[in-house]
């Protein structure tokens, strides 16, 4: 199912571990470095790279280099020559993507795929990265380490009023899952 989709774009790098970020506002005034009264809260940010992220990545990737391409006054042949022989498109086509996660039909065709198959695309590459990071811990109190960071995590976003974002980080913790009753008590009361 998972080819390629569109979301909100991310262009910030992200990396395990990363719970906060710094923020400057353009539009504050001389004297201070940032307008308090226009600062929302922020969430942390996301320890994961998902599919929405990638194809994002790639969309804003390929506008740029079309848009230097169009720009491009013909001191490169080789970049002038492939702007003109495609089609001439409007400015709201150069906007659209041109990539989006697609569903294969048992027919071999391909349907964009629906917001919730996007959005399970991108949870279930959450759950791999979380796997993936907690196949590398060593012993089951690091394990444990982990999925208590991870709570918090979810805990700002809950605060904050992000409930779909709270529950992906707190899912996530299920990859650490051990069958043992302060476990079990330990995640029922998140």
């Amino acid at each position: 199912m998972a080819d390629i989709t569109t979301s909100t774009e991310r262009e910030e790098t992200r990396s395990k571990g990363n719970a906060h970020t710094d923020v400057t506002h353009a539009g504050a005034d001389s004297d201070s470095d940032v307008d308090t009264a226009a600062c929302a809260p922020l969430l942390p940010k996301s320890p994961f790279i998902t599919t929405s992220d990638i194809i994002n990545r790639l969309n804003t990737e390929l506008s740029d280099l079309s848009s230097a391409c169009n720009n491009n006054n013909g001191t490169d042949m080789s970049v002038s020559s492939i702007s003109s022989t495609n089609t001439p498109t409007s400015a709201s086509q150069q906007q659209q993507p041109r990539f989006e996660l697609q569903k294969r039909l048992p027919d071999g065709s391909a349907i964009p795929a629906t917001r919730d198959e996007t959005a399970a695309a991108d949870f279930k590459t959450k759950l791999e990265q979380s796997a993936k990071f907690v196949a590398q811990l060593e012993s089951p109190h690091d394990r444990h380490l982990w999925a208590e960071q991870q709570r918090l995590v979810g805990n700002e976003h809950f605060k904050q009023g992000d409930y779909k974002g709270a529950m992906d980080i707190y899912l996530t913790c299920l990859v650490v899952k051990e069958n043992t009753p302060e476990f079990v008590r330990w995640f029922v009361s998140l």
